[in-house]
């Protein structure tokens, strides 16, 4: 009873996030700060199922201007976890198929996300290299200058 119960709450709260937030964004599509507002929403379902989130960001994390957070989303849980950890003014990329996902792909593709076709690599890979030219680097992972942010779900 609670498994269906929990189902049903989710799938209002995703609903309504989704298209509340396509109408939020429409006065300003494609703004990068949207996506961190409404991660943070989603991140709230992590109560929802009973997970824990701890959240550990660097204190000078908001200092360090551009940065490219490289993360491998391994199940659907990461939409409730790894969305708590998103910065302000972060964007992900996603496969052109999101923005055919009823309710949630207008609104990935509204926040200012970054849609790739993954079928044709090349497209893809000069999509992504675009990207990466407009955020130089200012150091590796190994010397610590781009900020580290971990999500542990207890």
């Amino acid at each position: 009873m609670l498994l269906i119960l929990r189902a049903v709450l989710a799938t209002l709260f995703c609903i309504l996030v989704c298209i509340f937030g396509s109408i939020y964004c429409l006065f300003s599509p494609r703004n990068p700060r949207h996506v961190a507002t409404f991660g943070h929403l989603f991140g709230r379902l992590s109560t929802l199922f009973g997970i824990k989130v701890e959240t550990r960001v660097p204190a000078d994390a908001a200092n360090n201007g551009k940065c490219i957070y490289i993360a491998n989303h391994q199940n659907n849980y990461d939409m409730v976890t790894a969305s708590n950890i998103v910065q302000p003014r972060t964007v992900t990329v996603g496969k052109k198929s999101l923005v055919w996902i009823p309710f949630f792909g207008p609104l990935y593709w509204l926040t200012g996300n970054l849609l790739i076709d993954r079928d044709n690599r090349a497209k893809a890979h000069g999509t992504i290299a675009q990207v990466a030219e407009q955020y130089p680097c200012q150091g590796d992972q190994r010397g610590g200058q781009r900020p580290r942010v971990h999500a542990r779900a207890a």
